[in-house]
């Protein structure tokens, strides 16, 4: 598909009413498949989420175009998306800000192409500290940036209800604010953590058990390994000077 330049539009301005558009956007996040069973029928979907410097929206891939696109849409490269479904947001499964998400029909189009249109992204964040977690309410979304000290080996787990298999990763995130706190990880990315790395987290979500505060992936969730070097100097220091200590 040749791309037109005039139908290219921000993500914030995806409309029902604004059906002649495409994207040029950075998949920040990419579900894991859902199979299930309905009317007897084998059903497939997964969902992206997809950012550009004015915002995020969410794109679910059902069926054919689950068998079309899901081994080839890539987490963090960057696509050319046209043609899909706009609605009304479901937020009982997507807890982007964006009005509207998308769904991939026999129309839709995407092209991979050069990430240099979304190097430049700045994600907007408002980082609150390890210790400052420890004082928020169950269920609160927040950002977070962070050393990752160490990570569980990968744990199968089966989904009672649906039989499904999961792997939960159990990371433990420390910080200057001499506190550390256990990420619990569920998904396909986790390749993209290593201990001993800053990491920086976009909207997770704070649970607690048996009075103990925990920290989890969303389905919104981005993770930033290439964050501002201020923020990363900072964490380096505060490390080695630890180290020092010790």
């Amino acid at each position: 598909m040749k791309r037109t330049l005039n139908r290219t539009i921000n993500i914030k301005d995806i409309t029902p009413h604004n059906p002649n558009w495409e994207i040029c956007a950075k998949v920040t996040n990419k579900s894991e498949p859902r199979i299930y069973v309905q009317n007897k029928e084998t059903k497939k979907n997964f969902s992206i989420n997809l950012m550009d410097e004015s915002g995020q929206i969410k794109c679910t891939f059902f069926d054919k175009q689950f068998e079309q696109y899901y081994e080839n849409i890539e987490i963090y490269k960057t696509y050319i998306l046209s043609d899909c479904y706009v609605k009304k947001a479901n937020t009982k499964f997507n807890n982007l800000e964006h009005p509207y998400e998308l769904n991939a029909s026999n129309k839709t189009n995407i092209i991979k192409c050069d990430d240099t249109a979304t190097k430049t992204l700045k994600i907007d964040y408002n980082f609150i500290k390890i210790a400052e977690v420890l004082d928020k309410e169950e269920n609160s979304i927040i950002d977070m940036i962070a050393i990752i000290k160490s990570m569980s080996e990968p744990h199968n787990l089966i989904n009672q209800k649906t039989g499904k298999e999961y792997v939960k990763i159990d990371v433990e995130l420390i910080d200057d604010s001499n506190q550390s706190i256990i990420l619990h990880y569920w998904g396909n990315i986790s390749a993209n953590l290593e201990e001993n790395t800053i990491v920086a987290f976009k909207r997770i979500r704070i649970s607690e058990y048996e009075g103990i505060k925990r920290v989890n992936i969303t389905n919104s969730t981005i993770i930033d390994s290439e964050i501002n070097e201020e923020e990363k100097e900072r964490l380096s220091k505060w490390i080695k000077d630890v180290e020092i200590v010790e």
